[in-house]
């Protein structure tokens, strides 16, 4: 994503959408410096192990849970509280 990010100079994301089938934890902990630019992220998540990870470290960076599916996999709704 860092690339993405440098490659087209994106200064700004109003929706991040993340399917990318088991790796969506990994994608956003290595693209952390760029969470400040993300308003808000739908992130897909296949196991409960994911779905944890991914509640604890986007709330650990400023990230509000707005909505969560509840099923045996599904999608987490997020917003940045900094925007």
């Amino acid at each position: 994503m860092n690339k993405l990010f440098q490659d087209y100079k994106i200064e700004k994301v109003d929706i991040l959408k993340l399917d990318v089938e088991g790796m969506e934890f990994e994608i956003l902990k290595d693209s952390k410096n760029l969470l400040d630019k993300i308003h808000k992220i739908v992130v897909e998540w296949h196991s409960r192990k994911i779905r944890d990870n991914l509640k604890k470290f986007l709330k650990e960076n400023e990230f509000k849970l707005v909505s969560e599916e509840k099923r045996e996999c599904g999608d987490l709704y997020f917003i940045n509280k900094k925007f």
